[in-house]
């Protein structure tokens, strides 16, 4: 820091020197001016030597230390930061692979789901086959007996016709007669 003084303050002394110089214009170099602005400036220099530097040295270390500890700050922040960036990005793996897990789970209960309801639908297909079977085959029956049942009436009819048409008063009596001896037989 000492070689760095000397040199501001030469080139000060230099500079202070050319000043008086050109401004004395005509009259020539005044030793006794310029001996009194180097003593001035050197006066000065003592000052700010003796009562400046050493604050500005206690201010830029002091600042030089409150750097350093916000920067040892701001790298315990970062280390911290990146704990927990590192803390959220496994927790997201493990949510990820729950939203995965809950995703088959329900993909799982879907599929069986439609396995139940196809089963179902299945079973309610061949119960109302069933039951159509039984109420073809009682209708059937139904009908059937309604045929054989007008079948009988219109054969009764005709043979009621065909009697009574061809059927004498003796051929009557004759049958009525044999009936009555059957049913004589089978007492």
């Amino acid at each position: 820091m000492n070689k760095s003084f000397f040199q501001i303050l030469l080139f000060l002394a230099v500079s202070l020197t050319a000043v008086p110089a050109f401004a004395a214009g005509a009259g020539g170099f005044s030793w006794a001016n310029w001996g009194w602005n180097f003593l001035n400036f050197g006066i000065f220099a003592a000052i700010i030597w003796k009562f400046a530097i050493p604050a500005m040295q206690d201010f830029f270390a002091k600042r030089r230390s409150e750097l350093m500890a916000e920067m040892d700050a701001a790298k315990a922040l970062r280390l911290e930061a990146k704990a927990e960036l590192e803390r959220f990005q496994a927790k997201l793996k493990d949510l990820e692979g729950e939203r995965q897990s809950i995703m088959d789970e329900y993909h799982e209960q879907g599929t069986r789901e439609r396995d139940r309801l196809v089963a179902d639908a299945k079973k309610q297909v061949e119960k109302m086959r069933v039951d159509a079977e039984i109420i073809i085959t009682q209708e059937t029956r139904k009908a059937v007996a309604a045929i054989e049942k007008q079948a009988i009436d219109e054969a009764i009819g005709l043979a009621m016709t065909k009697l009574t048409t061809k059927m004498s008063d003796d051929n009557q009596n004759g049958l009525v007669a044999g009936f009555v001896d059957e049913l004589r037989v089978m007492d």
